[in-house]
């Protein structure tokens, strides 16, 4: 199955996003802001990266910026958590989905 990638400072949302996904049998990895998300992902190429967008030291969206300097790493998927609305000047770094009806 895939290798995802999670990053969150919030222990209980890395947990809980763990345990679903490997109960869908797949591998996960996580970290606890962009930064280490960043040595992660050029180290172990993620399929998917799924992030939250409000962390400290490095945010989801500075992530995704620096993602995108690296040719191995642009072309990873992100998926964008946050509790709050993404910054709309940043969108280009991502593909919005809202979950509102």
């Amino acid at each position: 199955m895939s290798m995802i990638l999670i990053v969150d400072d919030d222990s209980n949302s890395l947990w809980l996003l763990q345990v679903v996904l490997e109960g869908r049998g797949h591998h996960v990895m996580l970290a606890d802001d962009g930064q280490q998300a960043l040595e992660m992902a050029s180290r172990w190429l993620p399929d998917v990266i799924v992030t939250d967008w409000n962390m400290p030291h490095m945010d989801g969206d500075v992530l995704c910026e620096r993602l995108k300097c690296y040719p191995a790493l642009a072309l990873i998927p992100v998926i964008m958590t946050s509790a709050r609305p993404p910054p709309l000047d940043r969108s280009g770094l991502w593909n919005f989905f809202s979950a509102s009806r």
